[in-house]
């Protein structure tokens, strides 16, 4: 990088913290950075300087949509080979879990070794799907755990995004009410999703 084009690129980022800088959670202004240098360097110095967003702004994130899953998954034993490392079970395990033939991996384990109450389970679904999508390198939406819950007859409609939202193991962002919001897994969800998958496949 020239002296020139490291300048540049420093004040680009210097203008993006600025910008991040009114939102109060740590989460949304990371986000609001990313998006705000995105923004700054795919438009180049010659565009104006871009505004600090409003905290209404932040929280309007994005639907996430399914991104291709990375060139080094691009098999389904590599996809496969991910996901035992992230729960730290067996590849011939994953299998009882998860259908990883296609890009979008789907939960496939018998219905009955899901906790009977819906509340619970949904929790379950929630630290398997969040898991595995981000062991395979995809985003997961709300949307994802909802079409789950439903496939294994444990959706509670009504109280589904209260029942999420309140779960310490992920991060739910976006604009409450929203249909799809982003699901983010924390280092406590991981740590809990391991055990219950090794708990299912024994």
């Amino acid at each position: 990088m020239t002296t020139d084009s490291g300048k540049r690129y420093k004040d680009l980022v210097a203008q993006a913290l600025e910008a991040a800088g009114a939102v109060d959670d740590q989460e949304l202004k990371r986000i609001a950075f990313e998006h705000v240098l995105d923004h700054l360097l795919g438009n180049g110095e010659g565009q104006p300087t871009a505004q600090a967003p409003s905290a209404s702004d932040t929280t309007q994130i994005p639907t996430p949509a399914p991104h291709p899953v990375d060139s080094s998954l691009a098999t389904e034993q590599q996809r496969v080979d991910a996901a035992a490392r992230y729960f730290d079970i067996d590849p011939s395990q994953v299998r009882e879990l998860f259908d990883l033939s296609r890009d979008e991996p789907k939960l496939v384990m018998p219905s009955k070794k899901l906790a009977k109450g819906k509340a619970t389970a949904v929790r379950e679904i929630t630290l398997l799907v969040c898991g595995v999508r981000t062991a395979v390198g995809l985003e997961t939406g709300a949307q994802h755990i909802r079409t789950a819950a439903d496939d294994f007859n444990r959706l509670d409609s009504a109280n589904f995004m209260t029942t999420i939202s309140a779960m310490d193991q992920i991060a739910v962002l976006g604009k409450p009410g929203s249909p799809n919001r982003a699901v983010r897994m924390r280092v406590t969800g991981a740590e809990e999703a391991r055990p219950l998958a090794q708990k299912l496949v024994t």
